[in-house]
């Protein structure tokens, strides 16, 4: 239970203590859109788009270490660079959007990090059983399905005011938290993706008392990137059987709202429009919870007894087999 409070309560308090002040003095005024009214681009009228990178790669390295018991550099195994990647993909997006880099150079630098984060996580891997083709497509992939996930929640997130986009990207995150947690049966796997799940929760309540919070400006990418990453060192380093199911279901949960650009569906707005993107990024996680759940349920009860009901950004503690 302590580390449940760690893991979720505390980042979600110090989420809710930076956020609220910075978002204070901006008010919807009376040319905006109502909150999750988009499809129209936003603006940068001097609002501080920037605290959400800032604010995940601070809380990613106090948080993550302490939940990850990571004691040695380099780390020993592939949740250990968790920590690291948090930090280093929140200091990338603050240094791209500061010095208003071209949007090429942007992307470029996030694949190559991306790239280093994934070698990072396989090194085990790269070093022994992996020969250059398998490490090449590994990698390539990781920072391929990364970055369209990216590309396609931005574009998706960056037309929503309110409480609509830290709404849709929460309940991705923190149903990768619950599959990394139940499915992969890996604690800390699923408690450092927990973390920016209780992040996304303290947006969500900033969001409501402050309708023109946005996501836009690099908002997500630190969050899907280390959903991603996680889910990465999951695959790569836990033996499961059903991981490619689950790693599909995350990946589906962040590429489904792209749908929301096309056709009828970019002409819905206003509260239809989150309601639908819940349902486009929600119902892959869904189903890899229920598989997960499912699967549990069936197993042994001498062997394992634990509740899948846990607050967003929490995990499930009573498993003795959870750590990687």
């Amino acid at each position: 239970m302590i580390k449940l409070a760690i893991g979720a309560v505390v980042p979600g308090a110090i989420a809710t203590a930076a956020l609220l002040p910075a978002w204070w003095r901006h008010r919807i005024a009376s040319n905006d859109r109502a909150a999750g009214a988009a499809p129209t681009l936003i603006e940068n009228q001097g609002e501080p788009f920037w605290v959400m990178p800032a604010l995940s790669a601070a809380i990613a390295a106090v948080m993550l270490p302490i939940l990850s018991e990571a004691t040695v550099f380099p780390p020993a195994s592939a949740d250990e660079w968790l920590p690291l990647a948090a930090v280093s993909l929140g200091l990338l997006e603050l240094a791209t959007r500061f010095k208003q880099v071209p949007p090429w150079v942007r992307w470029g630098l996030r694949a190559a990090l991306l790239g280093l984060i994934a070698a990072a996580c396989a090194r085990n891997f790269l070093k022994g059983s992996w020969s250059a083709g398998t490490s090449a497509a590994w990698i390539g992939g990781f920072v391929a399905i990364t970055l369209a996930g990216t590309a396609v929640l931005e574009r998706v997130l960056a037309r929503q005011r309110g409480v609509g986009a830290p709404l849709v990207l929460m309940t991705i995150v923190g149903g990768a938290s619950q599959i990394l947690a139940v499915g992969y049966s890996s604690l800390k796997l699923g408690q450092a993706v927990g973390v920016m799940a209780a992040i996304l929760g303290a947006a969500c309540l900033v969001a409501l008392l402050r309708p023109r919070f946005s996501l836009a400006f690099g908002g997500s990418f630190v969050f899907v990137a280390l959903t991603a990453a996680a889910t990465f060192a999951g695959d790569v380093a836990i033996e499961q059987n059903r991981k490619v199911l689950y790693s599909a279901l995350i990946v589906l949960s962040m590429l489904l709202p792209g749908l929301s650009l096309i056709g009828p569906l970019a002409r819905v707005g206003g509260w239809k429009r989150v309601v639908l993107l819940l349902a486009l990024a929600g119902t892959p996680v869904g189903i890899g919870l229920g598989v997960a759940g499912l699967h549990e349920l069936n197993r042994d009860k001498d062997e394992y007894d634990y509740s899948l009901i846990a607050p967003i950004g929490a995990v499930p503690t009573l498993a003795s087999r959870l750590a990687p």
